[in-house]
Formats: structure tokens, sequence, C-alpha cells
């Protein structure tokens, strides 16, 4: 059962659900991480439940593509954050290969940095965030790309 919140927020479940539910409620909306994750309910369902409340934190991406210097996607790049989260690039498909993305809160700050693969310099060598927060509304940094070139003597 899917359960819209009103503008405000708020929710109120439909009087459908019988005497002696159980189950788990798990909030869900796209760019946003929530607080608790879910709220089970392990007692069967006697009465209303009030103050059910969930905290949503809008997530900030960051995401782009790794290239060749002809522009090719290029795959099995993985990129990583200063404190060591890493994402794989992708290489599943020639249609997107090259292609990354970082799932942040909006207020992490940092440098990301591409590597694995030493035989290439990256263009740049890493880019780095600062001060991010736009009023608790996702943000979107796109374009983010890097150029992976091979170093001299690795040809």
């Amino acid at each position: 059962m899917v359960i819209s919140p009103a503008a405000n927020g708020a929710y109120v479940t439909p009087a459908v659900l019988p005497y002696g539910w159980t189950g788990n409620i798990v909030p869900s909306k796209q760019d946003y991480t929530f607080t608790p994750a879910s709220r089970s309910v392990t007692a069967p369902l006697a009465a209303n439940l009030v103050h059910q409340d969930f905290s949503a934190l809008a997530n900030w991406t960051i995401s782009g593509i790794v290239t060749d210097p002809s522009g090719k996607g290029l795959g099995g790049i993985v990129l990583k954050d200063q404190n060591g989260v890493t994402v794989a690039v992708s290489s599943s498909s020639p249609k997107n290969a090259g292609e990354y993305i970082f799932i942040k809160d909006v207020n992490w700050h940092g440098t990301i940095t591409p590597f694995s693969k030493p035989q290439y310099n990256f263009s740049p060598a890493s880019r780095s965030y600062f001060n991010v927060f736009a009023a608790n509304l996702p943000v979107f940094q796109t374009r983010q790309d890097y150029t992976a070139a091979s170093r001299a003597g690795d040809r």
C-alpha cells in the first residue's frame, strides 16, 4: 500500500489496515534519505499509532562521465571521496560506459578523486565541493566529467 503525505508532510493511513495488522512503514521519495529508514509494527495493531514520524534530508548528487581523450566513455574506473567512499564508473554497456553518480547529504563537502587505472592521468586530478546547502531541496551537480589520458611510457 502506498500512502502519500499531504503538502505539509503529514500522513494518515487510510482506515483499511485490519485489526491485528503487523508490518513495516517505509518512507520513500526520490532524492531524499529518511531517518529512521523504516518503522516496524510488531505487535498486532489494536489502536491508532500516533507520532510515527520521519525526518527527510534531501540528497545531493554528483554525476558525470569519465572519457578517454577521444570522448569515448571509459569504464573500470573508481572514484573516491576523502573518506574512502567509492563509486564504480559504469562499464555495463557502450551507451552508458564511463558514467558515475555519487549521492551525498546536502551538507557534505569534500573532494572526489578518480583512481584505479595507474596507466592514466586524469584531468582534472580531483574536484572539490564546499558549502553545499540548498534549503533541504535536492541539488544536482551534473557534468562533473573527467578525462583519462595515457601516461607517457605506458602506451
